[in-house]
Formats: structure tokens, C-alpha cells, sequence
């Protein structure tokens, strides 16, 4: 018998374009130790005017945020619907 072989059958071809992958970076602000004449709020607000989005506040009030950092460097496939191929 022959070899079983996958991949795409002869009559449909997958295309793949690329977009690309935000990098980010991040950091966490324990809201504990926070200052009691400062509010949190203005704190995050602070965080949030220098490019820093809020991701969320845990239950222990630590705030973790993300802010995306340069270009992109990696790409993610993104799949294309599949198109019959000439024969």
C-alpha cells in the first residue's frame, strides 16, 4: 500500500495573510499603599494620561495595567477562506 499523506486536496488551497502582533507592556499599582490624601481614582487617572489602559483591579486591590509598546515585530497568521485551485 501507499504512503498516507495529509495537507490541502488538490482542489482547494488556504491563503494566509499576515497582521500584525501588538506587544505590550505592563505594571501594577498596589492601591494598599496608596497615600490617604491621594485618591486612587486621580492615581489611575495619572497611569491612564501616560499611555496606560486598566486591565483589572484583583480583589486584594492590586490595579494591573498594559500600555503597547513600538512597532509590532511578530506577525500572526490570520486564515483566509479557501479558494478552488486551477487545474
Amino acid at each position: 500500500m501507499g504512503l498516507l499523506t495529509r495537507g490541502l486536496s488538490s482542489r482547494a488551497r488556504t491563503f494566509e495573510e499576515t497582521e500584525p502582533v501588538p506587544e505590550w507592556e505592563y505594571s501594577r499599582i498596589n492601591l494598599n499603599e496608596v497615600p490617604r490624601r491621594t485618591d486612587d481614582i486621580d492615581l489611575l487617572n495619572d497611569a491612564g494620561k501616560e499611555g496606560w489602559e486598566l486591565v483589572t483591579i484583583t480583589t486584594n486591590n492590586i490595579a494591573f495595567l498594559k500600555r503597547q509598546i513600538g512597532e509590532p515585530a511578530r506577525t500572526q497568521p490570520v486564515r483566509r477562506k479557501a479558494v478552488a485551485a486551477r487545474t
